[in-house]
Parts: structure tokens; sequence; C-alpha cells
């Protein structure tokens, strides 16, 4: 039933973006039957207000009383906005992730575009079309573990049928080459590529790449402006992009002949949403790719557990890279015990010696250094020595970070901050500790150390203006900074000839964190920041120090071995039935007052537990959430273990109504959950 229904009794289907996870209904007027199509937005009234809503299909009947319908006010849209297959796409979603179908509808357009604004004349930055006329049309010789790969995909791509690959390539064994290639195929059959990356400070770099081969190439990320976003969308909205490049919002890209997704990093968490609609991109992208017949590359040094499971029992094909290109060898890793520089030295070290002497060599000989520490501020607590006050945010309840350079005391959660005292709040003694370090504290060690050479440091609260991570990076890569310390930022993606040291601070840190995924992410955070090195010809070295180094993350790290992590801690998450063995549904509560609180997730809790469903599962106990209180709310949670997704959806679907939002307490559902904190 489309628009050359002539009967006036007409009725759209309208999705708005409300928490109601429902479809409207209103009746097209006489004069609309001929302009309104699936797709396109509409004004409505929802009650007395006027709202946007999409039109996502038609009825010359509905099974209420038909004089209560409202009518259409306004087709907002000349042309649909949304094809068929993205609303299709955009409602599994939904259903998948237990959000309203409106909310996704809106996530997966930019603000720009929503509010119709013209989009600016096409044109790449300055810094960007150097670049190209210096890489362009590069076209790098694959070795035989590369073009076996290339092989395998292309065979799927000339196939036009779905299929997902996971890349497993160490660091510098040239996936983003393998990436290239296998575009390059779908560019010519005619279809288009997503590319999709984990953190927007990568996508200079990759874009820079992916222009040097390819001519129309479109960037959807949030650190663009309102205009930028809005004129690449119109970029691959009109057929004009044939590569889409850019972080998780980009799956959303509006492509009407998708050939290829390739998700680079696929294990990193910043893939999921932490707010509604809490999707992750990796797996709405194989979904999207299931619709449309298009390919899946996964790629990663470090794959997640799932993919890597999926690869094992067949869901995904494997494709692997074990040697870096060129025959470069992995960088040797050498584990520093930092219990014993304590014991040597008598006091906490941030630079330990072995790492303070491999730095003089490097620096010696003209080369460069990367120093990763994922905790940035000065010192991570302030704390009184005599009465054992602790500073702590009054919103959040965890310990406030002292950032030097403004001497204030900054939460990491809320923002709030607050001059740093001299003297104790309680007992007023003089000279408050600070405590712990973060990656303030190592740029002013390191400058201490080596007072002649240019210290540079890149994590978010440097990076707040727009451009400055690129700035760095670029930098870097001319060699005008010597030392570069940074945060997760810097642990993937980039590609420097000259680094041949990198130093990681503080390996473990992540380890004592309540997360059943606390080693995979130890693992994978400290095996992707050692990649950076020995990328080029002189080789490079590694020194990881922990304080924690007998542990089976740690030890995978010094001998790259992938393989043995992912087997010990697959045992481990079968034994206590985690995923990949398990799906999970996360139910936090939060609110104002802690017992309200406290009793509305009780209820939610007794509720889901009386459901015969739940026995197939195990339903943990509700608890206090690690991070108790954030922004002025308390919060609880809650976790199911299911043994499919089905019964996960079936939950949310059938007994939505318990898991609703009342009053100043609300309920965030989180199908897949990343994050446990």
């Amino acid at each position: 039933m489309q628009k050359d229904i002539l009967d006036s009794s007409l009725y759209a289907a309208i999705v708005i973006n409300t928490p109601l996870n429902k479809v409207f209904h209103y009746l097209v007027p006489l004069a609309m039957h001929d302009k309104i199509t699936i797709g396109k937005r509409v004004r409505v009234y929802f009650g007395k207000r006027k709202l946007i809503g999409f039109c996502v299909g038609f009825s010359n009947q509905i099974d209420y009383d038909i004089t209560k319908v409202k009518p259409i006010v306004e087709i907002i849209d000349e042309n649909p906005l949304l094809s068929s297959d993205m609303l299709a796409w955009t409602n599994w979603i939904s259903n998948y992730y237990g959000c309203a179908w409106g909310q996704v509808l809106d996530s997966a357009l930019p603000s720009a575009v929503k509010k119709r604004k013209r989009p600016l004349k096409k044109k790449l930055p300055p810094e960007l079309s150097a670049e190209i006329v210096k890489e362009k049309n590069q076209n790098l010789i694959l070795n035989l573990h590369q073009n076996t790969a290339v092989k395998s995909i292309i065979s799927a791509v000339n196939q036009q049928k779905y299929k997902t690959f996971l890349l497993h390539g160490v660091t510098g064994s040239g996936k983003t080459e393998v990436y290239i290639k296998a575009i390059e195929e779908v560019v010519k059959i005619g279809k288009q590529a997503i590319v999709l990356v984990p953190e927007i400070a990568l996508t200079p770099q990759t874009v820079k790449r992916f222009a040097s081969r390819f001519e129309n190439i479109a960037v959807m990320h949030s650190d663009l402006t309102t205009a930028q976003r809005a004129n690449e969308w119109q970029q691959v909205y009109q057929n004009n992009a044939d590569v889409i490049i850019g972080a998780r919002s980009c799956i959303f890209a509006p492509t009407s002949r998708l050939g290829i997704i390739i998700i680079d990093e696929e294990h990193e968490t910043s893939f999921k949403q932490d707010e509604a609609p809490r999707y992750h991109a990796r797996d709405c992208a194989i979904k999207r790719a299931y619709q449309e017949n298009a390919i899946v590359v996964l790629g990663s040094a470090t794959p997640s557990l799932e993919s890597f499971y999926n690869a094992q029992i067949g869901k995904y094909t494997l494709l692997e890279l074990p040697e870096r290109v060129s025959h470069r060898p992995l960088p040797k890793v050498n584990i520093i015990d930092m219990r014993e520089q304590f014991k040597q030295f008598k006091r906490m070290t941030i630079i330990s010696k072995p790492l303070e002497d491999a730095m003089h060599k490097v620096l010696m000989r003209n080369e460069q250094i990367i120093l990763f520490l994922n905790r940035r501020g000065y010192a991570t607590s302030a704390n009184c020595p005599q009465c054992g006050y602790t500073a702590k945010c009054k919103a959040c309840e965890v310990s406030l970070t002292y950032h030097k350079r403004e001497d204030k005391l900054i939460c990491h959660y809320c923002g709030f901050s607050i001059m740093a005292p001299n003297n104790c709040p309680d007992c007023f003694l003089p000279g408050i500790k600070f405590s712990g370090y973060g990656t303030q504290r190592v740029e002013e060690a390191v400058k201490m150390l080596f007072p002649d050479k240019t210290v540079t440091r890149i994590d978010s609260d440097i990076t707040i203006k727009r451009n400055r991570c690129e700035e760095i990076l670029n930098d870097f890569g001319s060699g005008n900074i010597d030392i570069l310390i940074g945060t997760q930022m810097i642990a993937k993606g980039l590609d420097f000839a000259n680094v041949t040291l990198v130093g990681v601070i503080a390996a473990d840190g992540a380890l004592h964190l309540p997360d059943f995924r606390a080693s995979e992410k130890t693992f994978s955070l400290v095996s992707q920041v050692a990649g950076r090195a020995g990328r080029g010809e002189k080789g490079g070295s590694v020194i990881v120090q922990a304080t924690l180094p007998d542990h089976y993350s740690i030890k995978c790290v010094a001998t790259h071995d992938y393989i043995s992590f992912a087997k010990n801690e697959l045992e481990t998450r079968k034994l206590f039935s985690y995923p990949p063995f398990s799906r999970l549904l996360r139910v936090v509560v939060r609110g104002p007052n802690e017992d309200k609180t406290r009793a509305f997730i009780k209820d939610i809790h007794n509720k889901i537990n009386a459901l015969d469903v739940v026995k197939r599962g195990v339903l943990l106990d509700f608890t206090p959430c690690p991070i108790a209180k954030l922004r002025t709310d308390f919060r609880f949670h809650f976790v199911f273990k299911s043994p499919g997704v089905s019964i996960i959806q079936q939950i949310i679907n059938e007994y939505s109504d318990i898991l609703k939002s009342k009053s100043d307490m609300y309920v965030a559902v989180d199908v897949d959950p990343i994050s446990m904190l």
C-alpha cells in the first residue's frame, strides 16, 4: 500500500522519538496522498505538542476508534531520508537492544540534516590535500598472508552474499592494506564501503591513507562541525561517496549500494554506545550486512573473545596475518616488576630505572618514544595523612583527580571542580598529600629527566580544542616531538616508523576493576600500545611496568601470544558462564534518593525473578554499582545471564512495563553490556 492509494481512509504508521516503543497511526489528508512515502518525516500532534516522526508504513484500516485519529499536519521532506532497508534494520536495533524505534531513527541522522540546513560545498582540509598529493596511488606489494586474506575476501565480494571474516593480524601486519585491496574490488563492481575506526583520533590518519587510493570518500564522526557532518551525510545520500570513514555512528551512513563494512580494531569498547540507544556498532554492522548481502571484515591484533569464539565455531571465517610486513620482527617486550623497584629505591618510581636507561639510548640515536598511561591528570587522589580525609565529588562519590596546571581537583565523571586546598578541610593540617599519578605527572617527571628534549602530552584534557589531536600527531610524525605521552587514544592504529621504544607506565591498573572483562581489556590495551614500537626498519622494544607481572594477561603480552591468552580467558568465562558462553542483560536504576532507588530496583528484580522464562538463565542479585553515585544519582544494578538472546528479548518486549522508568527514577536496559561500572 503506497502513495497511489487515493482513498480518504489512508492511515500512515508514524514513529516518533519518545521513550514509548510504539507505532502511532495518523490520517493522511487527501491532498498529501501523492506526496507521502515511507522514509519521509512528517509533523503531527502528539497530545498537545507538535512533534516530528517518520512514516514507516500505510494501512487502510486500524483497529481502534477512527474518530480519535488525528491527521498529519505537514510532510517535511521532499525525498525519503531513510530507505526501507534502513527502516527494517533500525527496527531490529530497537527490538534487539530494548529501546524505542524513534530513538534509533533519531540517532541515524545528523542534527543539521534533521534541521534541513543547506550543505557546504565539498572541500578537503588543506593539510589533507597536501598529504594526498604526497601518498597518491601508492600500491604496496602484498606478502603471502595478506594475499591469501585478500583473495578470500574478494571471492566473497564477487558472490555478493553475506559473510563475516575475522582478520586476526599482529600489529604491523598490514591489515589496512588488506582492507584497501578488498575495497578496491568493491568499488570496481559499483558498491560502497563503510570503514569504522574506534577513536576519532585515528580518523585523520585513516582518511589520509584511504584518500591516497580512492577518489570519492566521505568522513562521518562527531568531531566535525555541524555543517561538515551535514555535508558528508549528503555526499553519501546523493551517492557521491564510494568509501565512508568514521567512528561508531558512521554505521548509520545512508548507503544505497553497500558492498562491505570494515571494522578496524573490532575489539574496542568504544564501538558500544553507553546511552540509549545502547547499540554495538560491530554487531549492528553484521546485521546490516546480512540484510543487504554485504561482507563484513572484523580486524584486530587482539580480537574480542566473542569474535574469536565465533571464528572457532565457524560462524565467522578466520583469516590470519601472523607476521609483520617485510618480515620485521615484533618488538621485544621486557616486563619490569615495580615491586622490586620499590624495594630497591625505597619509594614509588614513575619511570623505572630500566625504562629510563632505555630512553637515554633511544634519544641518543634521535629516535622517538611513546609512553602510555591510561590515567589523565596529575594525581589520582588528594588525602590528609593525619585524619584520613579524601577529597571526593559530592555528586559522584568518587575521588577527585588533581590537575596541577589548573591547581584544581576535578571529577572525571561529571566535571565538578574546586581549587585544590592547602590545608585539610577536616582537621586543617597543612599540606594535602597527592597520591597516585596521571599523564600530567608523567609529563613532569619525563621533562625533569630529559630537559633538552621535546615532550608532549596527548589526552582528553589537551585535545578539547578541535583538531588539536591531529596537530600533535602530525608534529610527532614530522619528528618535532621526541617523547609522546598519552592515554588510550595513542594505543592503537598509529604508525610511526621512528618509534623504537614504547613504555607502558602502569600496565595492570585495570585488573583491579570489578569487571569480568578486566583481563581482556588489559591484554588488549597493553598489546596494542606495545605494537606501536618497531614498525620501521630500525626495529623496537617495549618496557612494561607492572605490579602483577605474573598475571597471565601480562605474561602473554610479553610473548605476543594472543592464542594462549584467549584459551586461558575462555576457560574462565565458561566456568562462570560469561560471554561468549552466555548473553547478558544488565539493568541499572538510578535516582536521587538512595532508599527509594534501592526499593525500586528490588521491586523490578522481584518481578523479573518471578517470570518463568528467567528460570532458563541465571539472575544475579541486585547490588550498588561499582560507581555507586553519579551526577547526584544513586545507582543500583543487576545482571541476568541468559543462554541465548531470545530470552532477553522476550523479557524486554513482553514485560516492558516492569522495566519502565517512573517519576524521578530512571531505568537503563543494556543488552550485551561492555562495562559493569
